[in-house]
């Protein structure tokens, strides 16, 4: 299938294509214009050198599961509002080429497959239930919440590691930050965002910070899956 690379100035597209086409995808360059036509379904990549507030609503129209976001520079805040857009991934060029090859190829898999069932990762702890997909916490006690897209990805990333140890050079390529990139003391925001989350909830499960190191969650931790909604879209 035929994977389409628009830019409004031209930012990374040959790179992308080259690398693409070495890598033994099918691609093209599109123009970004009014006339673009989109097709449903099609896996398409959008490319910026920086990402800014106004470019969100350009993203827009065009978000959906098979769009991925390709930025030059990014900060943490601008990523997880690319992701409440529900497009298939944000990434940074040129460090994040192999993700990159790893999602379209997840992507073509969906779409080969004929299928529009959607699936979500779903971790249970004693009676308490994450849903990785929806973003949600909840309990049988009817405690719940909504997380962001960078917590619920790094929460995702603990529960299916519970009770080991992840390093915080593992969350940081998660996110898709370098060090320079990152905000100051930007992961320790987030997992102190997460921990203050994951309170209403401690009598199911803690989270630890091994200094130095990184981060365990502890728990009795069970990993499934739940079919979504057709018209659902997994954001991050």
């Amino acid at each position: 299938m035929l994977i389409e690379i628009i830019s409004r100035q031209g930012d990374y597209s040959l790179e992308l294509l080259y690398y693409l086409m070495g890598a033994g995808f099918e691609c093209k360059i599109a123009d970004w214009n009014s006339n673009y036509i989109l097709v449903p379904n099609n896996p398409l990549i959008l490319t910026f050198k920086e990402f800014s507030e106004r470019d969100l609503g350009i993203v827009s129209p065009y978000a959906s599961s098979c769009c991925i976001v390709v930025v030059g520079k990014l900060n943490f805040t601008m990523r997880d509002k690319i992701f409440n857009l529900a497009v298939g991934d944000c990434l940074e060029f040129p460090s994040q080429l192999t993700e990159l090859s790893i999602k379209l190829r997840r992507i073509l898999q969906n779409i080969n497959s004929g299928s529009k069932r959607v699936f979500s990762n779903v971790y249970t702890c004693d009676d308490m239930v994450f849903s990785s997909g929806q973003r949600t916490l909840k309990n049988v006690k009817g405690v719940a919440c909504t997380l962001t897209p960078a917590e619920a990805r790094i929460l995702a990333m603990l529960t299916s590691r519970a009770n080991f140890i992840v390093e915080r050079s593992q969350i940081e390529r998660e996110l898709g930050y370098s060090i320079r990139n990152l905000q100051s003391r930007g992961i320790d925001v987030l997992m102190s965002s997460l921990r203050a989350r994951l309170m209403p909830f401690s009598a199911y499960t803690t989270l630890h910070t091994i200094r130095g190191v990184g981060y365990r969650l502890e728990g009795p931790w069970e990993e499934s899956q739940v079919e979504q909604p057709s018209n659902f879209h997994m954001a991050g």
